[in-house]
């Protein structure tokens, strides 16, 4: 937790794309109905976006744009992290949304220590999981997505 609090400390959302503007497009909404939605995003401290939110709305990551993206994803590794602390069932889908940025090309936004953040996430999920809960497949599409974090 502290190692993502440290690496993302200065990120900020300016005029990204953040978790209510891309459920409003999402929902295709328009005019004062998606204003309305695009002011309710946090855009100075991403700490202040609670995880109900992130949890909620985690979905709609397909939407955010590269500012969005370095914004709210340090929310979703603390997230799941903590949730899983809590063994709550629902967990953040962070493997595909690390998996989406790596789709769309887009490592090239975290800066070195970010991106070593976020392979210590990964490597710390495997190392932590049973090896009889990955089967041949799991483990090389897990392999995989950290090799690509390392690009």
């Amino acid at each position: 937790m502290n190692d993502i609090q440290n690496s993302f400390r200065d990120v900020a959302l300016e005029d990204g794309i953040g978790i209510w503007e891309a459920e409003a497009i999402d929902n295709y909404l328009v005019g004062n109905e998606y204003e309305l939605l695009k002011c309710k995003d946090e855009r100075v401290d991403w700490n202040n976006i609670t995880f109900d939110y992130t949890n909620q709305f985690e979905m709609t990551f397909a939407f955010w744009d590269a500012k969005g993206t370095t914004f709210i994803l340090p929310k979703v590794l603390q997230l799941a992290l903590m949730l899983e602390e809590e063994n709550e069932d629902q967990i953040p889908d962070w493997q595909y949304i690390l998996e989406g940025i790596c789709q769309r090309k887009q490592q090239h936004l975290f800066n070195d220590k970010q991106k070593n953040t976020i392979q210590n996430f990964l490597n710390y999920q495997k190392q932590k999981s049973p090896k009889n809960d990955w089967d041949e497949y799991d483990l090389l599409a897990f392999d995989y997505l950290i090799e690509r974090w390392k690009d």
